[in-house]
């Protein structure tokens, strides 16, 4: 059995010091073996951030309903953000994630810059998504994600480099993700993020892949993975399956990304244990640090819909945690119900929904309003764990109904 400084200099001859096996939350006995899986299947895992992967028979199809060329104009940007962009865009197409064009459409590009300075390239493709025909796979609920892991102790999470780069283009269709810079035409020979269908076509590659596991021994929502497991023999077990099939499909891992053989983990915007599912202090944190102040309109006096709306999106993602979610929240519903109108609007060439805000009075901040804000946020912190079902045991159901709406509660009696 090898020590810990000889793991790390394994790693560091395989390049993959991001790979962080000190924090597994096993024996050193269990490390090794996991070390002998990774030296087995190195392959998998990425050695900079544009090394993805390319899945083997598997490519993303465009099909439009109004195949007429569109073309749009680059978007200027300041000179002095030419050198990183031309410098991306350089790598971008020596890893094969794009190529020069001679495309008839022409998308603008759209620049994402990071907090740690780093460039991502993204691109609108309004216009083109007005026109793709809808593909109707499914995401899964992530509910449903979270309720299969009962009866489990270990836990290891991994996402995709570049998620959707792992998945090539239909060659007749590449033309069409063409994007202009200041830099002149490119089109992606990869899958890009922005198009209409890329969630779809990714999880359904991820289906392909780990569908008979899915559930059982693998969770797959788009590039998110988890592999779960009673006991650390069976955890290896499935870790080997799992870089064994990425292996097989060529799909890579983001080495940093990586979190091996844990007791708890983030997935999801939860952490998941043993003992159960709870919140992300993050951001619960993100959410406490939110004021009345910073859900008004620039006057600091008036309510604005949209930042309640919002902030109660954020509160409902953990809805499941707090008694009594609605009647708690009630009054700020009371201040986007029956206030928001949706407007067909044009977009490219299909008719599409706007949400249009109808604008309040500092009068509908009300003392009730205050106080469902700080009761939202202070059943966040209870840091409440909801154990994991067991469905070997029965369910308790019970339902209730008032003038102000109708409930229901699935609890079940655990040892």
């Amino acid at each position: 059995m090898r020590s810990s400084d000889e793991m790390k200099q394994v790693l560091s001859d395989l390049n993959l010091n991001d790979l962080d096996l000190e924090s597994c939350e096993v024996s050193a006995h269990w490390k090794d073996k996991l070390l002998h899986i990774i030296e087995k299947y190195e392959s998998v895992f990425s050695r900079d951030k544009m090394d993805c992967g390319e899945a083997k028979g598997f490519v993303h199809r465009i099909n439009l309903t109004d195949d007429r060329p569109f073309r749009f104009p680059y978007r200027r940007i300041p000179p002095s953000q030419y050198a990183k962009l031309r410098t991306v865009l350089n790598e971008m197409e020596e890893k094969g994630i794009i190529r020069k064009s001679h495309s008839d459409y022409a998308s603008p590009l759209v620049l994402v810059w990071k907090k740690n300075g780093d460039l991502r390239i993204c691109t609108d493709f309004r216009w083109l998504n007005a026109r793709t025909v809808r593909d109707a796979y499914p995401l899964p609920h992530q509910s449903d994600v979270l309720a299969a892991l009962g009866g489990n102790a270990f836990f290891s999470t991994m996402d995709l480099t570049s998620g959707y780069y792992n998945v090539p283009l239909e060659e007749e269709h590449k033309k069409y993700t063409a994007f202009s810079s200041p830099f002149g035409l490119h089109e992606y020979n990869r899958l890009p993020q922005g198009l209409s269908n890329s969630p779809a076509t990714f999880m359904r590659m991820m289906m392909s892949v780990f569908g008979d596991e899915n559930f059982s021994s693998v969770l797959c929502y788009l590039d998110d993975l988890m592999v779960f497991a009673p006991s650390e023999s069976v955890a290896l077990q499935r870790l080997e399956m799992v870089l064994s099939r990425l292996s097989h499909h060529n799909l890579k891992l983001a080495p940093k990304k990586c979190c091996f053989l844990r007791r708890s983990v983030k997935f999801l915007g939860h952490i998941i244990s043993e003992e159960g599912i709870k919140t992300d202090p993050g951001k619960v944190e993100a959410i406490n640090e939110i004021q009345a102040s910073d859900l008004m309109e620039p006057d600091g006096k008036t309510p604005c819909q949209k930042k309640i709306r919002s902030f109660l999106g954020m509160v409902l993602y953990y809805q499941h945690f707090i008694e009594g979610c609605s009647a708690k929240a009630k009054p700020l519903f009371k201040l986007t119900s029956g206030a928001v109108k949706q407007t067909p609007v044009t977009q490219g060439r299909k008719p599409r929904k706007k949400v249009n805000y109808i604008k309040l009075s500092p009068a509908d901040w009300a003392t009730d309003c205050e106080e469902a804000l700080h009761t939202l946020k202070r059943e966040l912190t209870k840091n409440v764990t909801l154990a994991h079902p067991d469905f070997d045991q029965p369910f308790i159901l019970a339902v209730d109904a008032s003038f102000d709406g109708v409930g229901a509660v699935l609890s079940q009696v655990l040892p």
